[in-house]
């Protein structure tokens, strides 16, 4: 049989981001406190920018509270623009039963019963938000995070012998792990070394606090009942003209004449992004501002639909960015709110939790029970279980030991 190459010619559609691209993406996701880090070390590294601060700067800074990073926040996000199909009801309760140290607390077979849904749904969505960064989150123990983050390394070997060996590991039985695996003591040490470059407690740096000042990137102004929003100044960034005539001559103002040119560009396009997707929030929004309504549902897809925009944009346009309203600071993912299971507005159902809890005969505090027999009296038909998930998220104790701290 004889046999032959054939040539065959096929069109493919590839996208490559280029050094600049990159650039323009990691300078939108920065919020206005890493923007003014960011302005102030190209001004100084750049002789061509002139850069002239805001006026209210001084003012500013001392008087905003710092921030703490959060997991949570970080792992809504990444649900948000998740590219795989997965269950958001599944998913939330998962995210918020983590610990501390972002381990999950409880098996599949307790999920699967707690959701009143199968456990091979468990094991699917599990697998999809192991993959989220950091990683190595949604493990059950610290030896179980090694093995997901040696997974997603391609470790497949080291993965092995930590998940079969673990008594000789600990036991430093390196010659006995080689002899068993029909390998030399030089491999085991390889995969040792592989073993070492992952972290028990991956979810470590969020429990410390990143004393960080946070600068609102815009301002909600309400008057006459219309909503205007003012973006942050960040002073005045423009390129030198003294240098203009000897430019052309000198390929080093050449170079940091087009770098100056490329950053201004990539900070008015990140304003420019961010205050045109803010606007969309806001007036999905504008009863809140307004009336102090509940929050109209509001997701990242919904502001990804109207704005054209891919999801993961919104995300790393929105995500981390503060606003001002009524001298007061908020973050704006504040203002996202998804369905609940039975398509009910989530900050309408905490609102209810609270305000109830909040009015309840104070010698008969509430059940969890109660509040949702009430909520299902009015058409809201939420469980037992997400009323006392909620509750906790408010910080609200139970209702025995709500009597206790009353009595």
């Amino acid at each position: 049989m004889k046999q032959k190459l054939q040539t065959v010619q096929s069109l493919k559609h590839s996208l490559n981001l280029s050094h600049i691209m990159k650039q323009s993406l990691d300078i939108l996701k920065l919020n206005s406190s890493d923007i003014m880090e960011l302005i102030t070390e190209v001004t100084n590294n750049n002789p061509l920018i002139e850069y002239t601060p805001p006026s209210d700067m001084e003012q500013l800074v001392p008087n905003f509270p710092s921030s703490k990073k959060s997991l949570k926040d970080d792992l809504y996000f990444q649900l948000h623009t998740c590219k795989f199909t997965i269950n958001q009801y599944v998913a939330n309760y998962i995210i918020e039963s983590l610990d501390n140290n972002g381990f999950i607390t409880e098996t599949i077979s307790e999920y699967a019963k707690n959701l009143n849904v199968r456990p091979e749904l468990i094991k699917k969505t599990l697998k999809i938000l192991q993959s989220f960064e950091p990683t190595g989150v949604f493990a059950s123990n610290p030896l179980d995070s090694i093995s997901i983050q040696l997974n997603a390394k391609n470790f497949t070997k080291a993965q092995h012998i930590l998940i079969k060996y673990q008594k000789e590991i600990v036991n430093g039985e390196y010659a006995k792990i080689a002899t068993y695996e029909s390998c030399s003591l030089s491999e085991i040490y390889i995969y040792m070394s592989q073993i070492k470059t992952c972290m028990p407690y991956p979810c470590q740096e969020y429990q410390f606090d990143t004393q960080k000042i946070i600068i609102p990137d815009f301002s909600v102004l309400i008057e006459d009942e219309k909503i205007t929003l003012i973006p942050k100044d960040y002073g005045q960034i423009q390129i030198y003209n003294n240098y203009s005539k000897d430019i052309c001559n000198n390929p080093h103002l050449i170079k940091y004449f087009n770098e100056a040119h490329i950053f201004i560009d990539h900070i008015n396009k990140r304003n420019k992004t961010l205050l045109f997707l803010a606007n969309l929030v806001v007036d999905l929004q504008k009863s809140y501002f307004l009336y102090n309504d509940e929050l109209e549902t509001c997701t990242l897809q919904m502001i990804a639909e109207k704005s054209g925009f891919h999801e993961s944009t919104v995300s790393r346009t929105l995500s981390n960015k503060y606003f001002e309203f009524q001298n007061e600071i908020y973050p704006v993912k504040s203002l996202f709110t998804s369905h609940t299971k039975k398509g009910t507005s989530k900050d309408l159902i905490i609102k209810f939790i609270k305000s109830s809890i909040n009015n309840e005969p104070s010698s008969h505090p509430l059940t969890d029970t109660q509040i949702s027999n009430e909520l299902e009296l009015l058409g809201f038909y939420v469980s037992r279980r997400a009323v006392t998930k909620y509750r906790k998220s408010l910080c609200i104790p139970n209702s025995k030991k709500r009597n206790k701290i009353k009595e």
